[in-house]
C-alpha cells in the first residue's frame, strides 16, 4: 500500500487491509475498513456519495493510534481500486489535488463515450 506525505512524497506501508482480510477468512474490504476504525462520518467526504459509487472517499480513523489516521479509497473504474494512506489534513488534501485531474478526465472521457453511443443510437 502507498502513503502519501506532501514532504516527504510517496512512500511503501503495509498493507494493514489485506492482512486483516488474510486473518479474517471472508472479510472483504469494506468491512475491514469498518472493523479497523475507519468511517466516513467526519465529514470529510469528496466527490460522490459512497453508494452511487464515487471515484474518491477519504475515511478518518481515531480509535487505533497505530494505524495511520487517513485512508483514501481511489476508484476511479468499476474493477479497479486502490487505497492510500495519510498521517495528516495537509497530505490528504494534496494527495486529493493529485488525484482530482484523474478523475476529471474519466468524467470527460464517460461522458464523451456517452454522447457518442446516444449518436449512434
Amino acid at each position: 500500500m502507498w502513503a502519501y506525505d506532501f514532504k516527504k512524497n510517496w512512500y511503501e506501508v503495509d498493507d494493514f487491509l489485506a492482512k486483516h482480510c488474510d486473518e479474517n477468512v471472508g472479510l472483504d474490504r469494506m468491512q475491514a475498513i469498518n472493523a479497523l476504525g475507519y468511517g466516513h462520518d467526519a465529514n470529510i467526504y469528496f466527490i460522490l456519495d459512497e453508494k452511487l459509487e464515487g471515484p474518491l472517499t477519504v475515511y478518518q480513523q481515531k480509535e487505533n493510534d497505530e494505524l495511520p489516521p487517513y485512508l483514501v479509497k481511489f476508484k476511479p473504474s468499476k474493477s479497479y481500486v486502490e487505497y492510500f494512506v495519510c498521517e495528516n489534513a495537509p497530505s490528504v488534501i494534496e494527495l486529493m489535488n493529485k488525484l482530482t485531474p484523474l478523475i476529471q478526465t474519466l468524467i470527460m472521457c464517460d461522458e464523451s463515450i456517452n454522447r457518442a453511443n446516444q449518436r449512434l443510437l
